[in-house]
C-alpha cells in the first residue's frame, strides 16, 4: 500500500464517542438517506460531517433540492432541470492533476493533460477539500460506478454540495441499483 492509500484510509475510531456525539437527525423532514448511519458514518471517517446527507437519492429528489436551494435553477418546456453553475462553466482540461507514486506513475502519460501532483500538495488539497465540505449543511452522495464492461468496472463515490451535481453524476456513470432482464 503507497502512502497516498494509507492517508486515504478511513480513519478507524477506538472509541464511539464521535458517533454517538454527531446527531443524524433521521426526524428530519428534509433528511434522505438510503441506509440511514452508515453513510453519515462512513464520511465522518474521513472527517466529513454534514447535517443532511442525500445518498443516491432519486432524481426527483434531486430536482426539489436543486430548485429549492439553488439559484439560477429552473425546469424547462420539456423537463430538463437548468442550473448556473457560476462564473467558471465547462471543462477545465488544463486544470487535471494526477498524483504521482510508485504504484501507479509509469502507468500514466504525464504531460500538458496529465499534471503530476505530489502527495503532499495531494493532501494539503484534500484537507482544504474536506474543510469546505464541513462548511456546507448538506451533501448529496453518489454511489456508482465507471465502465460498463463488469470486468473493468470501477466503483466510485462522489460527493458533492449541489443537488444537479449528484443529479449529473447519475447521468454520466452507471447507477447501483437491480435491474431485471425478462427476454
Amino acid at each position: 500500500m503507497s502512502n497516498l492509500a494509507k492517508h486515504l484510509a478511513p480513519t478507524v475510531h477506538q472509541d464511539n464517542q464521535h458517533a454517538s456525539d454527531h446527531q443524524f437527525h433521521r426526524m428530519d423532514p428534509e433528511y434522505y438517506s438510503s441506509d440511514e448511519d452508515s453513510v453519515h458514518q462512513e464520511l465522518e471517517s474521513y472527517g466529513i460531517t454534514a447535517r443532511r446527507v442525500y445518498h443516491n437519492a432519486s432524481v426527483p429528489v434531486l430536482y426539489e433540492q436543486a430548485l429549492k436551494h439553488e439559484r439560477g435553477t429552473a425546469l424547462t418546456c420539456t423537463g430538463a432541470l437548468v442550473a448556473f453553475s457560476g462564473q467558471k462553466t465547462g471543462r477545465s482540461p488544463k486544470d487535471k492533476r494526477i498524483v504521482s507514486e510508485e504504484t501507479s506513475k509509469d502507468d500514466i502519460w504525464f504531460g500538458p493533460v496529465n499534471i503530476p501532483l505530489s502527495e503532499d500538495s495531494f493532501m494539503v488539497n484534500r484537507e482544504r477539500a474536506v474543510d469546505y465540505l464541513n462548511t456546507r449543511e448538506q451533501l448529496y452522495v453518489f454511489d456508482g460506478y465507471a465502465g460498463w464492461d463488469p470486468k473493468y468496472r470501477i466503483k466510485i463515490r462522489v460527493v458533492s454540495t449541489r443537488a444537479y451535481h449528484a443529479l449529473f453524476m447519475r447521468n454520466i456513470f452507471g447507477f447501483f441499483t437491480y435491474m431485471w432482464i425478462i427476454s
